[in-house]
């Protein structure tokens, strides 16, 4: 997506969240709504603000969709090298 930090799709804003939302919606989650949807959903990234990271825009762009976040290294429970 474009660098432009209007772009809906590019993080913190919310555009890439909302659409694969939309397309759950209308498929494997079929018969759930969009808040029913964000209370199942949880964003893993790599850019939570903390120490040694670039960003904490994956974390404020789950902020601003009010959907949960998780950083990676917990998510899956140990310490990653990300600059492989």
């Amino acid at each position: 997506y474009s660098n432009d930090e209007q772009n809906p799709m590019r993080k913190p804003n919310t555009g890439m969240i909302d659409d694969i939302l939309m397309k759950c919606k209308d498929t494997v989650m079929r018969g759930m709504n969009f808040s029913q949807l964000k209370e199942c959903s949880l964003m893993v990234g790599d850019a939570s603000g903390l120490p040694g990271q670039f960003s904490d825009s994956d974390k404020v762009c789950a902020e601003n969709a009010g959907i949960d976040y998780m950083d990676v290294t917990r998510f899956v429970g140990k310490d990653l090298d990300l600059n492989l």
